[in-house]
């Protein structure tokens, strides 16, 4: 996934990289990851500490809003090279 910025509170998705556990997740363009289990996502930051208390083949729940209503998803951790 790549992500761009939109402000101080938000997390948005640019782009889903193709083969990728997000892709496989169902997570698109667009969507603002709001939250990874139990930690909050207001920016890229807070994705990538609540991300890296895990290990590759962790399954994570994924809150995120897609055309204002809030979705969750189960996401599969694994290296990029494994995508």
């Amino acid at each position: 996934m790549l992500f761009r910025s939109d402000g101080p509170d938000r997390c948005e998705i640019s782009s889903v990289v193709p083969g990728s556990a997000a892709e496989a997740a169902g997570l698109i363009r667009d969507d603002v990851i709001i939250g990874i289990e139990d930690t909050k996502v207001t920016r890229f930051k807070d994705l990538q500490d609540a991300v890296n208390k895990h290990i590759p083949g962790d399954e994570v729940e994924v809150r995120f809003q897609r055309g204002g209503e809030i979705q969750t998803v189960k996401l599969r951790l694994r290296r990029l090279e494994e995508s």
